[in-house]
């Protein structure tokens, strides 16, 4: 069963983007793969914002925010102050 999660005061909830393969297809373990800046946005609080979407690709600031377990994968909370730019 899936659990829901749904951030409170200003906070969002991402999941990070990682590369688990080299460009020449080598797979890359779990201890060596590098923290990206990179995340989707999973979920926002009912305060929510109005820059952000569910599904945007953003840069945050890593070192920031709380993990948290999504059924298995990694996930962070964080504040929406420390998203720095949507891209698309």
């Amino acid at each position: 069963m899936e659990r829901i999660i749904t951030p409170t005061g200003k906070r969002v909830l991402i999941k990070a983007h990682t590369k688990t393969q080299t460009d020449a297809g080598l797979y890359i373990p779990d201890s060596a793969q590098e923290v990206s800046n990179q995340a989707t946005v999973i979920a926002l609080s009912d305060e929510g914002s109005e820059e952000l979407r569910i599904g945007d690709t953003v840069i945050y600031s890593i070192g920031r925010g709380m993990k948290v377990d999504l059924d298995g994968e990694q996930g962070l909370i964080t504040r929406e102050e420390d998203i720095i730019a949507v891209i698309g």
